[in-house]
């Protein structure tokens, strides 16, 4: 029994209340024993008539012996407790070590700590790439040691800049398991220790899958690239092959109608000029629509008139219309300013897609284009062009379809039409490149409306009248020399009559470099200069010719059947000062030389 109360009360505070209900009870042997000790217990009475206690020899008062008691169990306790809690922080300690171990070891970053020397003192395990584990003993050695050798230049570098505070992330290479490269995102920090720079440390993430990806679609985009290329070169050849006997075509076919009395025959050569410009449209679809495609169309920045862009627009369609007995109305605004600044072939392809989009629908009746002005401010202005006709129409279902890629509409009459279903498409993609809208509703009539509203930048006064002036005078000058450099014997028959019939006097070459042996030998007011020529072609000839000194301002303008803006570009950079596509359009040639002599 006296075991049993020995470890109950062994570290605990309880011994206080026991041993003072013992005492009172008079039973000091049995404390005695409870308590270890040898000494013995006695009651007697002082002369005062007190009761006293001798303890171990010792004369204590019962007030004095529980106090002694109680400060001992007070101090077991608090003892006693602060081992429990000493007990319960080591325990927390461990766990979040245990915590910080796991965590630096599972993830797939590698965290080392280096000192101001380069050297690791710390370094976690594993690099995780592709589920497989790379480990270093890296601990103890140089940082560089496990570096691709080319950048160990580049890492001492950012080394030094990490210990001056500098933590810009950098990539490093090292190398896995089985010798191939890794590509590691670096981030360090400088390490201090009561405010004395002592290393960084260092996380390094695996960034070897987005690499490989990032090089897949380098690739990737490489090989479309040049596939795009090569559709580009075959569009751009096909197309020069397709207009230079079209020129002839066409221009053969204009003269020819000035020329012919009879009207049957003048029927028939106006259905082979109408066919060529269908096929001219076709072609000039294609090539948008591929340059739209590759985002290759670049805006220009130069002074055009309106009514000009309108009226060779419209003129393109004169005989199909009159083929078809359709009347043609045209409303332009009387307050319109007449000169612009901006992109003018935009502008003219919008026109040119709207008339013929209204032609192609329209077997009888009219055609009514309006052009007017919604508002201005300043400069700008917001233009509405309105395209009515008295064609088949639209059905509503049909009206978001009629803006995709190679939509025709009408198909449900069992009725084909003529064209690619890419004119509307285009429209809408170089309407939307302007920030502009187009929208479709039926007429009230029979027919459909096509309203186009972009915003155009107007040509300061100063500027218009100049042009203006310009025009007048030139149309008033005396017969100008031309040089006329064109391989096709065909398109140089057309073209110089073309001249003549401009009152220009006209000299031809047939390579590039006899027309620099001629414009040696001469004095020229202008040059019209065909790009692909065998013995010297254009660019060739024309960058000749800019290394000679007299000739260093005569207008060189490129008469080609290339008609892409790389191919534009490509003139301008060889020295030229402008650029007319194939089939040659008179209106457009003529004004080109008045622009520039």
């Amino acid at each position: 029994m006296i075991d049993a109360w020995k470890k109950l009360l062994a570290g605990s505070p309880l011994p206080v209340f026991l041993i003072m209900l013992i005492i009172f009870s008079n039973d000091f042997s049995f404390a005695s024993q409870i308590l270890n000790t040898p000494a013995e217990f006695h009651i007697r009475i002082d002369e005062r008539g007190l009761t006293e206690y001798i303890f171990s020899e010792s004369i204590m008062t019962r007030s004095a012996i529980i106090i002694l008691l109680l400060a001992q169990s007070i101090a077991i306790f608090l003892l006693q407790r602060s081992r429990l809690k000493h007990k319960r922080l080591e325990k927390q300690l461990q766990k979040s070590e245990e915590q910080y171990k796991n965590l630096i070891e599972d993830i797939n970053e590698a965290v080392l700590i280096i000192n101001r020397h380069g050297v690791i003192t710390f370094s976690s395990n594993a690099i995780n790439r592709r589920n497989r584990y790379m480990k270093h003993r890296l601990t103890g050695t140089h940082f560089t040691t496990f570096l691709h050798p080319d950048d160990v230049e580049t890492a001492n570098e950012k080394f030094q800049e990490s210990l001056s505070g500098q933590t810009k992330p950098f990539i490093v290479r090292t190398f896995d398991d089985d010798g191939n490269i890794m590509h590691l995102r670096t981030t360090a920090r400088k390490r201090l220790d009561e405010g004395r720079v002592t290393g960084i440390t260092v996380l390094m993430i695996d960034i070897t899958d987005i690499k490989e990806k990032e090089k897949l679609l380098i690739d990737a985009r490489s090989e479309a690239e040049e596939a795009n290329s090569i559709k580009y070169r075959f569009l751009a050849n096909i197309s020069h092959e397709l207009r230079t006997p079209l020129n002839a075509i066409m221009g053969m076919s204009e003269l020819l109608l000035e020329m012919e009395t009879s009207e049957s025959k003048k029927g028939l050569i106006s259905i082979i000029k109408s066919s060529g410009n269908n096929l001219l449209t076709i072609i000039n679809d294609i090539l948008n629509f591929s340059k739209i495609d590759r985002c290759a169309i670049q805006e220009s920045s130069e002074v055009y008139s309106l009514n000009k862009v309108i009226d060779d627009a419209a003129g393109m369609f004169k005989i199909d219309m009159e083929m078809k007995e359709i009347i043609f109305y045209k409303e332009i605004d009387k307050l319109l300013p007449e000169y612009y600044i901006g992109d003018h072939r935009s502008i003219r392809q919008i026109f040119v897609n709207l008339i013929s989009n209204a032609v192609k629908f329209t077997d009888s009746g009219s055609i009514r284009l309006s052009v007017f002005s919604a508002n201005r401010e300043g400069n700008r202005l917001k233009l509405i062009i309105e395209v009515e006709d008295t064609g088949i129409g639209i059905p509503d279902k049909e009206k978001d379809r009629i803006f995709q890629n190679f939509y025709q509409s009408g198909t449900d009459s069992g009725r084909i039409y003529p064209g690619t279903g890419m004119g509307l498409a285009i429209t809408k993609k170089i309407v939307e490149m302007m920030n502009g809208s187009i929208t479709v509703r039926n007429s009230r009539r029979k027919g459909s409306v096509f309203k186009v509203e972009i915003d155009l930048t107007i040509a300061d006064c100063g500027f218009s009248e100049v042009f203006r002036n310009t025009g007048d005078i030139l149309t008033r000058t005396v017969s100008k020399r031309i040089l006329l450099v064109e391989d096709n014997i065909t398109n140089q028959t057309l073209t110089r009559i073309f001249l003549e019939k401009m009152h220009f006097s006209v000299e031809t070459a047939s390579n590039g470099l006899e027309a620099l042996t001629m414009i040696k030998q001469n004095s020229y007011d202008a040059v019209l200069m065909d790009c692909q020529m065998p013995v010297m072609d254009g660019y060739e000839a024309c960058e000749e010719i800019r290394r000679l000194d007299q000739l260093q301002d005569i207008p060189i303008i490129a008469l080609t059947a290339y008609a892409f803006e790389e191919d534009r570009t490509k003139c301008l950079n060889s020295g030229m000062n402008d650029f007319i596509t194939k089939p040659i359009n008179r209106t457009i040639l003529y004004n080109t030389l008045r622009k520039w002599i």
